[in-house]
Order: structure tokens, then C-alpha cells, then sequence
């Protein structure tokens, strides 16, 4: 009886590992479609000015993304690292 509830939990718990990969790499492939499409956007740009202002608005944009996310996956960033991470992303 025992060993049958401890397989059951070693079921879900690998079910929910595996659901936790899959959401991962969903965010990750979302995230790598979405930048290649303002890639191609910033691209087919024909006026300069336009495209240079795009461009730094998306570089500085995903950055933004970037730290935020660092922020929220990373639980063993020191204080002091976070205060400033933080504090970059709002100077942004």
C-alpha cells in the first residue's frame, strides 16, 4: 500500500517536472519567435532614422525582458545584485 502511494507520487511528481520543462521551453520558443519576427519587421524598414529608433527600442526593450525575467527565475541573486538589477530595469 505504502510503496503504491510513493509511486503514485513519483508519477506526479515527474508529470509535473516535465509539464515545468515543457512550459519552459514554450516561453523560451515564444519568446525566440517573437523577436526574430521584430527582426524581420525592423528589416524591411526602409527609412533610416525609423529603423535606427526601432532598433534601439527593441534592443533596449528585450533587455528590459531579459533583466525582468533574471529577477523573477533566479532566487539566488544576492540583495545587493537585485537592488541594482531592479533599479536598472527601471531607469529604463
Amino acid at each position: 500500500m505504502e510503496s503504491d502511494a510513493k509511486a503514485e507520487q513519483a508519477r506526479r511528481k515527474a508529470a509535473w517536472q516535465k509539464a515545468q520543462a515543457d512550459r519552459k521551453q514554450a516561453a523560451q520558443t515564444e519568446l525566440a519567435e517573437t523577436r526574430k519576427l521584430e527582426d524581420m519587421i525592423i528589416a524591411s524598414m526602409k527609412d533610416l532614422t525609423a529603423k535606427s529608433i526601432k532598433e534601439t527600442q527593441v534592443r533596449y526593450t528585450r533587455e528590459i525582458e531579459d533583466l525582468k525575467r533574471r529577477l523573477k527565475e533566479e532566487k539566488n541573486l544576492t540583495v545587493k545584485l537585485y537592488f541594482f538589477t531592479l533599479k536598472l530595469v527601471r531607469n529604463w
